[in-house]
């Protein structure tokens, strides 16, 4: 016949294996636990400062921290996502030919979506300071026209 009982050294090794099988659960779970919240998003859109989405803008967003950077793109309608990142700040840089560089600070929290919307002026026309539209009535000409006023760098306006 079989013997039922086990012996005092199989209780145990059976006892030291449950343990040692509960604690690498425990700490496998908490390892993923801390790996899912250890990561955020930044997410927005970029437009033109009359509103307008800024499609297939140059995204730049550099970890403080470490300096590595990720580089992508606005989509149709100005918007962008950058999927996980680590939690830390970033500068987030939008750069669009024909508009000014525009930038923030954003700080990724973790397990959160940061969010940074950037609206981005016009740059000016080349040697123009500036550019007034006005009425032809306030340059005492008669009409209904306007006039379009241009201070050029270095150029000499003439009336």
């Amino acid at each position: 016949m079989v013997s039922q009982t086990m012996t005092h050294g199989g209780q145990f090794l059976l006892r030291t294996l449950v343990v040692l099988l509960l604690a690498c659960s425990v700490v496998s779970s908490c390892l993923a636990q801390e790996d899912e919240t250890e990561t955020g998003t930044i997410k927005g859109t970029v437009t033109s400062s009359k509103g307008g989405p800024i499609s297939g803008a140059r995204i730049l967003m550099t970890d403080r921290t470490t300096g590595k950077t990720l580089a992508l793109r606005s989509d149709a309608a100005g918007a962008f996502a950058s999927g996980d990142l680590a939690a830390s700040d970033y500068t987030v840089r939008v750069e669009m030919r024909g508009f000014i560089t525009g930038s923030a600070v954003v700080t990724v929290k973790p397990g959160a979506a940061a969010t940074v919307d950037l609206a981005l002026g016009q740059e000016p026309l080349p040697g123009v300071v500036s550019a007034m539209e006005e009425t032809a009535a306030e340059h005492g000409v008669s009409g209904r026209g306007r006039v379009l006023r241009v201070r050029a760098a270095g150029a000499q306006v003439i009336r």
